[in-house]
């Protein structure tokens, strides 16, 4: 926990001063304040994805990759504040793709695209990418952004990585007892002969 609030102190330090708004320069600590508390969690995952946000155009087509929408569930993309630029659609399971326009007349900087998953007879979930939105002819445009849930469909949860450890912590487990045992008896066995 100490060590998160040391990076993302690190992060704020870094980016933070930069922005003076969240569409036009990035988040700031201010956006992600309830009260006197700051959702720490919120801002560093808002920070890292500023920095690596996808450039789409204004005018041109950007296919929203969808992954982890059960197939049959109902779909649903928008860049947030120009409902005119809602598609919808069916998911056919992981990569279902919905072509999304940016509105002309879309502000450029930093923007939201929103993808829903609703499955059938399920509640929606949805997710957020940020997108950073330029003329037509920008560099560093891309085609395609990826919005992605949880295997459930929804949501999403922390991604998983590394190595199941359990079988090395039950080895090692194993090795202290042993160990343990081993000093042990070896202390008795030479306690007894010195006597």
């Amino acid at each position: 926990m100490i060590v998160a609030l040391a990076v993302t102190a690190g992060m704020i330090g870094a980016f933070g001063g930069q922005a003076s708004a969240w569409r036009d320069g990035g988040p700031t600590s201010a956006d992600f304040t309830n009260g006197s508390e700051v959702d720490v969690a919120g801002y560093t995952a808002a920070l890292i994805a500023f920095e690596t946000a996808p450039v789409v155009a204004r005018g041109a087509t950007a296919s929203v990759k969808v992954n982890g929408c059960a197939s049959g569930s109902a779909l649903a993309a928008v860049l947030v504040g120009h409902p005119s630029s809602q598609v919808t659609g069916t998911s056919s399971g992981n990569g279902s793709t919905l072509a999304l326009v940016p509105p002309v007349a879309a502000e450029t900087g930093f923007n939201i695209i929103r993808v829903t998953c609703t499955p059938t007879g399920g509640s929606s979930k949805s997710s957020d990418v940020i997108v950073d939105v330029r003329d037509a002819g920008a560099p560093g445009v891309v085609s395609t952004v990826t919005a992605s849930f949880g295997s459930s469909g929804g949501g999403g949860g922390l991604p998983s990585t590394g190595s199941d450890v359990r079988s090395w912590i039950g080895l090692g487990t194993a090795a202290v007892l042993l160990g343990g045992a081993l000093a042990v008896g070896t202390r008795r066995r030479f306690a007894s002969t010195v006597r």
